[in-house]
C-alpha cells in the first residue's frame, strides 16, 4: 500500500517552499529592479557618454560623483543609480518582509496542514481500492487530477469539500468511464475549490429532485421519509438569482430562458404509483382485464371504489419485477393489459394541488423547499456535467445513496 499521506505531504511543501523563497526572493531583488525603474524615469538626469565621463571607459567602469546633497550617484556605463534611494528601498523591504514574513509562515503553515488532513482523509478510502484501481494513480492524468485535489483541499478547512473532493478521485479511477466522464471529473475537481457548502448544497439537490429519483418508493409513507431527511438536510440552503448565475459562470448549470422544472410536476411524473386518486367499480369494469389481473392490480377501498395497487405500480411505471406471494412465481401483463390500466391511472391522477397540500401536511419544511424551488431559482436551472458530477459526490458523501456517474455522463 502507497503511503499516501508521506507522498504528499512532500507534494504540499514542494508547492509552499518555491511561492516562499520567490516572495523573499522578489524583496531582495527590489534594489536591482529600482536600478532599472530609477533609469527609466531619470532620464533627463544620465551623464553622457561624450560629456564629463571619458567614453573608453564609460561603458566598463563606474564612477562615483558628489551631489550637493551629499548623496551619491553610482555611474555604471551609461546608467546612472542613486545609492540614498536604493538604500531606502532596501530598508524599506526589509521591513516588509520582517512585516508579512510571519503572516505568510502562518497561511503556508495552514495550507500544509489542511492538505494533510485531506490526504489523511483520502488514505482511509484508498485502503478499500483494489489493486487495478489503484493501479490508476499510475496514469498522467489522474495524478494532475490528484494535484488538483489537494491544491483545492489546502485552501479551506472545510469537511464537506474535502469529502466531495475524496469522492470525485475515487470516481476517477472506480468503475468503466467513457472519456467525457473523465474529462468531467477533472474539470469537476478544478471547480469546488471555487464553491462554499451552501453552493454544493444547492447543486445536490438540484441533482436529487431535478435528475434522479429514490428506487423501489411502494408506500407514499417511505416517501414522506425520504423527503423529509432532505429537508432536514438542506433545510439551511440559501439561495438567489446571484448563486445561480454564479454558478452558470463557473460552468455548473445553465439559466433556463423558461422556467419548467416545476417540484410538484418532478415528484408526481417521478412517483405516478403513489398518486393515483380512487377509481370507482364501474370503471374497473370497463377495462377489459380478467378478474385475476384486476384482483392483483387493484384492491378494494371502500365498498364502491378501488385504488391501484403501488407494487404493481413500480411494475408498470418503473418496469420492477412483482411475484405472486404465495409461490413466488413473476407475475406478466400483457401490453394492451399495461396500457389498459396506465390510461386509468393517468385519468384519475391526483392534481398538483392536491399532491402539493398532501406532501405539506406530511412532511414539515416541504412549504419552504417548494417555495425556494419554484421562486428561488431551481426550477430555471439546469445542470451541466461539471454541476452532475459535483452535486452527486457531495450526495454520496453525505450518506444520500450511490450514484454511478456513468449513467449521467456519457
Amino acid at each position: 500500500m502507497i503511503d499516501w499521506i508521506q507522498q504528499n505531504y512532500k507534494i504540499i511543501v514542494g508547492i509552499a517552499t518555491p511561492i516562499i523563497v520567490a516572495i523573499i526572493g522578489l524583496f531582495k531583488a527590489a534594489p536591482s529592479i529600482k536600478k532599472i525603474l530609477s533609469i527609466k524615469g531619470n532620464k533627463n538626469n544620465q551623464l553622457q557618454a561624450d560629456g564629463n565621463i571619458d567614453n573608453d571607459h564609460s561603458f566598463n567602469q563606474s564612477t562615483i560623483k558628489s551631489s550637493p546633497n551629499s548623496s551619491q550617484n553610482i555611474v555604471h556605463g551609461n546608467q546612472v543609480i542613486n545609492t540614498t534611494e536604493t538604500k531606502a528601498i532596501e530598508m524599506m523591504a526589509k521591513g516588509f518582509i520582517s512585516t508579512m514574513f510571519p503572516h505568510a509562515e502562518k497561511a503556508f503553515n495552514t495550507l500544509r496542514l489542511n492538505g494533510i488532513g485531506f490526504i489523511s482523509l483520502l488514505n482511509k478510502e484508498l485502503e478499500k481500492l483494489s489493486t487495478d484501481e489503484l493501479e490508476k494513480f499510475s496514469e498522467v492524468d489522474v495524478q494532475v487530477a490528484l494535484m488538483s485535489a489537494i491544491k483545492a483541499a489546502a485552501r479551506k478547512n472545510a469537511p464537506e469539500m474535502h469529502n466531495t473532493l475524496v469522492k470525485l478521485i475515487l470516481d476517477r479511477v472506480q468503475k468503466p468511464k467513457r472519456n467525457i466522464a473523465e474529462l468531467a471529473i477533472d474539470e469537476s475537481i478544478e471547480t469546488v475549490s471555487k464553491l462554499d457548502a451552501n453552493l454544493m448544497k444547492i447543486l445536490a439537490i438540484s441533482f436529487m429532485l431535478s435528475r434522479t429519483k429514490y428506487m423501489n418508493i411502494s408506500d407514499i409513507n417511505m416517501l414522506f421519509e425520504r423527503l423529509s431527511s432532505a429537508i432536514k438536510h438542506f433545510g439551511d440552503i440559501d439561495v438567489s438569482t446571484s448563486k445561480f448565475e454564479y454558478l452558470e459562470a463557473i460552468s455548473c448549470g445553465k439559466l433556463l430562458q423558461i422556467t419548467s422544472n416545476n417540484l410538484i410536476n418532478i415528484i408526481s411524473n417521478n412517483y405516478q404509483q403513489l398518486f393515483v386518486d380512487k377509481i370507482s367499480a364501474e370503471k374497473i369494469t370497463t377495462l377489459k382485464l380478467t378478474e385475476k389481473i384486476k384482483s392483483i392490480a387493484f384492491k378494494k377501498s371502500d365498498i364502491n371504489n378501488f385504488e391501484l395497487n403501488p407494487i404493481v405500480g413500480l411494475y408498470l411505471f418503473d418496469n420492477v419485477s412483482i411475484y405472486h406471494t404465495e409461490n413466488k412465481i413473476p407475475i406478466s401483463f400483457s401490453e394492451e393489459e399495461k396500457n389498459s390500466i396506465k390510461t386509468l391511472c393517468a385519468q384519475h391522477k391526483i392534481s398538483p394541488d392536491k399532491i402539493e397540500s398532501i406532501l405539506c401536511k406530511n412532511i414539515d419544511g416541504f412549504n419552504h423547499l417548494v417555495e425556494i424551488w419554484n421562486t428561488g431559482g431551481f426550477a430555471g436551472f439546469s445542470l451541466t456535467a461539471v454541476g452532475i458530477a459535483i452535486g452527486r459526490a457531495y450526495l454520496e458523501q453525505a450518506g444520500f445513496g450511490s450514484y454511478d456517474i456513468n449513467i449521467w455522463i456519457n
